[in-house]
């Protein structure tokens, strides 16, 4: 059996080479921060992001952490429940 090694096929051959001594993945706040200090130590860096470079999950994050206070059942309930909430579905529900 032989396996497509690409889900394009394409030829290195003519692609462009871009050469870096950092390669970061990600615009968000820890990826830009790990780029700036690997400039700043003298590296040629080169940041790449899924899309524009203004969205990311530091963007959205809402940041900080949220505890109960109350250990009653209903405080908990309700903690959860808006927890929830605030992840707009994304959250994974065991976790919370």
């Amino acid at each position: 059996m032989e396996y497509q090694r690409y889900l394009l096929p394409f030829d290195t051959r003519h692609m462009p080479v871009e050469e870096t001594d950092v390669l970061v993945l990600g615009a968000g706040v820890a990826g830009l921060s790990a780029s700036i200090e690997a400039a700043r130590a003298g590296a040629r860096v080169l940041v790449v992001n899924k899309a524009a470079l203004d969205e990311s999950n530091t963007k959205w994050a809402q940041g900080g952490v949220a505890i109960e206070q109350e250990f009653d059942e209903a405080a908990i309930d309700e903690h959860v429940g808006d927890t929830l909430v605030a992840g707009d579905g994304l959250c994974d529900e065991e976790a919370v």
